[in-house]
């Protein structure tokens, strides 16, 4: 056995809505939106009575994340501090053709800037930044120079 692709990376949200207009004004396609109640779901997750709503949205490319807002059991509040060094999934990266323009539209949409682009590898140089979402999760922006 070997993983043979990615199918997706999932997000747990509070404001499905302005997380998915978020992420659909950096380049996300909108592919669905479901309700999710039942036995399998409630057996994937392992807490009975689960009930959630889930929305996938994908890049050109082919990465997809999805979205998924817990009703039952309920979404846990966004953390008011960031902590780089939890244990755990820690950002999103994407490429970009512009980091200055992408931390522009990140903070133009309700995220934050975490860090400033710096510039890295002389022989094959890239700029780097971290930005939060709309709901302060990371992500590690970089623009191939």
């Amino acid at each position: 056995m070997k993983i043979s692709g990615h199918r997706h990376t999932a997000i747990v949200v509070q404001d499905m809505d302005l997380v998915l207009s978020f992420y659909m004004k950096l380049g996300f396609q909108f592919e669905r939106r479901d309700q999710e109640v039942g036995e399998f779901i409630s057996h994937l997750i392992g807490h009975p009575d689960t009930r959630l709503e889930s929305a996938k949205l994908r890049l050109d490319d082919g990465y997809r994340i999805e979205l998924i807002k817990f009703i039952e059991p309920a979404s846990p509040a966004a953390p008011s501090q960031i902590d780089m060094a939890r244990m755990g999934l820690h950002h999103l990266a994407f490429t970009v053709s512009n980091i200055h323009e992408a931390i522009e539209l990140v903070v133009a949409n309700g995220g934050e800037q975490i860090s400033t682009p710096m510039t890295t590898n002389p022989g094959l140089p890239s700029t780097h930044a971290y930005v939060l979402d709309c709901e302060r999760n990371i992500i590690h922006l970089a623009e191939n120079n």
